[in-house]
């Protein structure tokens, strides 16, 4: 509980999940790129 009242801790926290966020966001976008072009699997 104490670390949740930290500055640093709290800071750093934000920070990983700011990165989490973004790294889902290039995930989401390299499925719809993938997506859009057509597979051989699926012809």
């Amino acid at each position: 509980l104490e670390l949740v009242r930290c500055p640093v801790y709290s800071s750093t926290r934000s920070s990983l999940a700011v990165a989490m966020i973004r790294q889902l966001q290039r995930k989401t976008e390299n499925l719809h790129k993938s997506s859009r072009m057509p597979k051989q699997s699926e012809v």
